[in-house]
């Protein structure tokens, strides 16, 4: 006897066909068999001086086949018995078999019942398919037990359930019950942020399981708004497909429905629904000068407030009322140790959102190397103190004009100063950088020509020809900066810069050029203005212009500190001044809104830094250095930009067709629009959810091995950690309750991701691809069978007992007649012809 499946409907059948009960007793049986042949066949040799050899062997052959019939209805009868022997009917009836199965799996079982085939049956699975209370409580009575299940397991100990099983000697022989039809599929999960702006673009990913490639449609509602309707191709496994909504424009809580639409498959496990916290819209805080990058952000229609750093709020609370910060080129030295510790508090407690954007006096150039601000951010502005210094020619470029001979708050002239300070700059350059010293009024004069400074140089010398500038005429800065940047032109030191000191005003002169063959030269300039009457404006742009920093010296005491700092800041090599095209190095949503095929704008320099492990380079340089970078520090989104916004190396960037959609998501990250680039991957089955979280860049994963996810629901609250399998993968199991949840995923010491995930449908109707496995290991560790799904054929089985009876008559009768057979049949077709019509016909040939 054995259990089958039909191939509609999941119909359950008695199939009593041939079959061997198999073990000990089928083997005894059999030599039993073979015993009987061989005996028959002695006997029958012994026989044949009796009768004829064609009835000899005749009989002996029916003889034969009574004794296989005889011992197949002996093996199938003890088989019966023992399969009668307390054996019990188990049927899942969860959720996750549908309603027509598990009715034809009821129809069977009273079938089984009706026959006397099994003891008893009964039905499980009205919490949940819990197979190990089901194969405990159909084995308690010490027979076999028949399980029709799907195989889908959602709570109990199977383990300790089988163990059980095996030490009562109770088989479980296993049905699979399998659904009819096309292959289901499954909706897993729909993440989305759980807060957003309104009116703001945001990001959500669907993931659908299905069992075999098929194709169906993606929707997502909003009220009576359809939002997405795609068609998609589904594989075989989980597909991951990613849609862009905009938030609406009015806050409060958003309701979105995702659905997946295939008329082959079930649709109970088909449908999401999420909720969107809209939030009303925040300002944006931008510090420091404005400029393209301002007036960009101004015309996408956000609120842009606009502070210089010395207002800057030292109050974490009131940056928290800002969507974002955005520091535009801002010193560390502007900042106060108040301003900055806002500034932490403020992105890693309250989630606000960080920018910086280079220049000259940002970054490294910036003094962020020393200051709190640099732990904000996904690049180091340290100098790389443990690698070699590039090579550098320093030209001093100093002011003799009258003006710089007067002396006014202190008692030495400006002048005096500027020496002091350029005796002081020439102690910090070491053996192998370069220095020449011009001094200008009306003509340039070279003091120091370029020299490369050694163990022999003679820097007592050097420091007497520089003592010995004295005051002369009147300025004319241009002349001066031309004849300067000839001295350096050609050159093959690695840095080549200028540094200008003066109080002067520019009469003439073609600024603009002389700043654009400076930067084909490969050479920089700095400028520190000495006192109020300099012309801040020349200074100011021909820095900014020429990839150097611009310095303000109001107290001529200044001076020497100014030009010190500046040239330990030109010895670093710390700005790049050279054009180069950034590459985009990973995918970023910062570049979501721009279209793929669009090619990346020139840059004409940068602020050298070095990205931390745990951030992501977006754009980098040719040398491989970041240009643009991100990461989360706490709960904000913090982005870098080592190249400048106003226009001056990124001239070519801010009049980009594309700039104002860089912007938009520039200002769409920063204020947190977007999904953290975590990679979800959920298999949900026996004993909870199985999870896997992945860094699309493992560089940017964090280098702990454990992270920590907190969830929080209507139903409570759940924690789970989740530990490394291989760098930026991550995996963990946790038991989720129907409904939506948020999640914090952290590394014990910052926030990596935020958002929204939701599983509202029934564990039971949860895909598991394992299901048929664990069925058959059931089996295969109770000694039970997994039982053929084959159609019932509907042909009723030979009875083999009354087959024998027959078949050892007729070896009677052969073996008794006194005739021939050939008499037998004449004598039989003589009485039945008169009887059938046929007396009087002639035979034929007689």
């Amino acid at each position: 006897m054995g259990l089958v499946q039909s191939s509609a409907g999941g119909v359950l059948a008695m199939d009593p066909g041939l079959a061997i009960c198999g073990g000990w007793t089928s083997l005894a049986l059999a030599g039993v068999a073979v015993v009987a042949v061989a005996a028959i066949a002695v006997l029958s040799l012994r026989s044949r001086a009796l009768i004829g050899p064609v009835r000899l062997w005749t009989a002996a052959a029916v003889r034969i086949l009574a004794v296989l019939a005889l011992f197949l209805a002996l093996d199938l009868g003890v088989c019966n018995l023992r399969d009668r022997d307390g054996a019990v009917v188990a049927v899942d009836g969860s959720e996750s078999v549908q309603l027509a199965a598990q009715l034809a799996a009821r129809d069977s079982a009273r079938e089984l019942l009706s026959h006397g085939a099994v003891a008893g049956a009964f039905e499980f699975g009205a919490s949940g398919s819990d197979l190990a209370a089901a194969i405990a409580a159909g084995v308690g009575g010490g027979g076999d037990l028949y399980l029709a299940s799907d195989g889908a397991a959602t709570g109990g100990d199977l383990e300790s359930a089988l163990a059980h099983a095996a030490a009562e000697g109770s088989a479980v022989h296993v049905l699979p019950v399998e659904e009819s039809g096309e292959p289901d599929a499954a909706l897993l999960a729909v993440l989305h942020r759980s807060q957003i702006e309104a009116s703001q673009p945001f990001a959500v990913q669907v993931q659908v399981w299905a069992a075999g490639q098929r194709r169906g449609r993606i929707r997502i509602w909003s009220g009576q708004d359809l939002l997405v309707d795609d068609s998609v191709l589904l594989e075989e496994g989980v597909s991951v497909f990613n849609s862009r909504l905009r938030a609406p424009a009015v806050a409060g809580p958003a309701s979105l429905v995702t659905e997946y639409q295939d008329p082959r498959g079930s649709n109970a496990n088909d449908v999401m629904a999420t909720v969107l916290d809209v939030r009303a819209p925040r300002p944006l805080l931008h510090v420091g000068e404005s400029g393209p990058l301002a007036e960009t952000i101004a015309g996408l229609g956000h609120e842009l407030v606009l502070l210089d750093s010395a207002r800057l709020p030292d109050d974490p609370q009131e940056l928290a009322g800002f969507a974002a910060v955005l520091l535009n080129d801002v010193a560390a030295s502007d900042l106060s140790a108040g301003q900055i510790a806002a500034l932490d508090a403020a992105v890693s407690e309250y989630g606000t959102g960080l920018a910086v954007v280079g220049g000259p006096n940002s970054f490294t150039a910036g003094g962020y190397a020393d200051s709190p601000l640099n732990r904000l951010l996904p690049v180091d502005s340290d100098p790389w103190r443990d690698q070699q210094q590039a090579e550098i020619a320093l030209l001093l470029l100093i002011d003799r004009s009258t003006s710089m001979a007067i002396s006014q708050a202190t008692p030495d002239s400006k002048l005096a100063l500027a020496r002091e300070a350029a005796i002081a700059a020439l102690e910090l350059l070491e053996d192998g950088d370069q220095v020449a010293v011009v001094a200008f009024s009306g003509e340039p004069e070279l003091i120091v020509p370029l020299t490369r400074l050694g163990p022999d140089s003679d820097r007592a010398a050097l420091t007497a020809e520089i003592a010995a500038i004295g005051p002369d005429g009147t300025t004319d800065i241009f002349r001066a900066l031309n004849f300067s940047r000839r001295q350096l032109a050609g050159q093959s030191a690695q840095i080549r810069h200028i540094i200008l000191i003066t109080d002067g005003q520019a009469s003439y002169g073609q600024f603009g050029a002389l700043v654009q063959q400076a930067r084909n030269d490969g050479i920089s300039i700095s400028t520190i203005a000495v006192g109020d009457d300099a012309e801040l404006d020349l200074l100011s742009s021909l820095a900014t212009g020429a990839g150097g920093r611009f310095h303000v010296a109001r107290d001529p005491a200044q001076i020497p500190a100014v030009l010190t700092q500046e040239a330990e800041l030109a010895k670093n090599f710390v700005t790049v001044s050279s054009p180069m095209q950034p590459r985009l190095a990973s995918p970023s949503e910062l570049f979501a809104l721009t279209p793929a095929a669009a090619a990346l704008p020139w840059l004409g320099g940068y602020v050298r830094t070095e990205v931390r492990p745990q951030a992501k380079t977006v754009l980098a340089s040719n040398e491989g250095e970041p240009i643009l970078a991100s990461w989360h520090y706490g709960r904000g989104p913090v982005v870098a930009w080592t190249s400048d916004l106003s226009g001056v190396w990124s001239s070519e960037w801010t009049s980009w067709d594309q700039f104002p959609a860089f912007a938009a998501a520039l200002v769409n990250q920063i204020s947190g629009a977007y999904v953290p680039e975590v990679e979800w991957r959920i298999a949900n089955g026996a004993g909870g959810a199985e999870l896997e979280i992945s860094f699309p860049d493992p560089a940017a994963a964090p280098a702990t091995t454990v992270l920590e996810l907190e969830l929080s629901g209507e139903q409570g609250q759940v924690s789970t950690s989740l530990s490394a399998v291989f760098p930026g993968t991550y995996r963990g199991r946790v038991g989720l309750s129907p409904g939506t949840w948020s999640y914090v995923l952290g590394d014990g010491e910052r926030d990596l991701s935020v958002g929204r995930v939701a599983i509202p449908y029934s564990g039971e109707l949860r895909p598991d691809p394992g299901a048929q496995a664990r069925l058959a290991r059931i089996a295969a560790l109770t000694g039970g069978r997994l039982l053929d799904a084959a159609p019932a054929t509907g042909v009723p089985a030979p009875n083999w007992l009354t087959a024998a009876i027959i078949l050892l008559l007729g070896d009677t009768l052969i073996r008794r007649l006194r005739v021939s057979p050939r008499q037998a049949a004449r004598q039989l077709w003589g009485q039945m012809r008169p009887k059938l019509g046929f007396e009087g016909v002639l035979r034929r040939g007689g």
